[in-house]
C-alpha cells in the first residue's frame, strides 16, 4: 500500500509539523511493514530579502526530527534528494525568481549529511537530473518537474527503492 502524503508548498518545518499524526493515523492497526519513502527541501531554499526560507541550521534540525519520528514508526526510511532548477526561466516568473541551483545543491548536501549521521538511505539526485540532456524543459516552470521530469526521476529512484523493498504483488 502507498500513500501519498506530499502537500505542495510545504517546507520541513509544515512536515515536521505534520508527520507523527499523518503516521499515526496510516498505521493505526496495522499488521503491515512501513517505508517511509520522502523528499523535501525545495521550499526551503527559496530566497526572500536575501535569506531562505528555512535556514539550513532549522531545516537541519527539522530533517533529523522528521527522521526520528519517521523511525519511531516505520521499519525504514528511505530518502530522495532534490532535483535542479532552470534559473532563466526562473527569472521569468515573478513568483519563483527567488530559487538558486547552488542553494537547493547545498541542502541537498544537508540532506545527505543528515540521512548519513541517521544511517538513512538516501537516493541523490540532483547530480544525475542535472547531467540529463534536456533536463531544463523537464520542467514544468522552472522549479516544478512536468511529467516527464517525474518520470526521469522515477527512473533514478525505482531501482534502489525497489531494492531496499520485499513487495508483494496481488492481483
Amino acid at each position: 500500500i502507498v500513500y501519498l502524503r506530499g502537500s505542495s508548498s510545504d517546507t520541513s518545518k509544515d512536515l515536521k509539523n505534520r508527520i507523527t499524526e499523518e503516521l499515526q493515523n496510516s498505521m493505526v492497526n496495522s499488521n503491515n511493514h512501513w517505508t517511509v519513502v520522502f523528499s523535501i527541501g525545495m521550499n526551503d531554499c527559496g530566497m526572500s530579502n536575501g535569506e531562505n526560507k528555512v535556514s539550513k541550521e532549522q531545516y537541519r534540525k527539522n530533517l533529523e526530527i522528521i527522521i526520528t519520528k519517521s523511525k519511531k514508526f516505520a521499519d525504514q526510511v528511505i530518502a530522495v534528494g532534490l532535483n535542479p532548477i532552470d534559473e532563466q526561466k526562473l527569472n521569468e516568473s515573478e513568483r519563483l525568481r527567488n530559487y538558486l541551483n547552488s542553494e537547493v545543491k547545498e541542502y541537498e548536501n544537508v540532506f545527505r549529511q543528515v540521512c548519513s549521521e541517521k544511517s538513512v538511505k538516501i537516493i541523490p539526485t540532483f547530480e544525475k537530473l542535472q547531467r540529463q540532456e534536456q533536463w531544463n524543459k523537464m520542467l514544468f516552470d522552472g522549479l516544478h518537474p512536468n511529467s516527464k521530469g517525474h518520470e526521469k526521476i522515477y527512473q533514478i529512484v525505482n531501482k534502489p527503492i525497489k531494492s531496499e523493498l520485499n513487495f508483494q504483488h496481488h492481483k
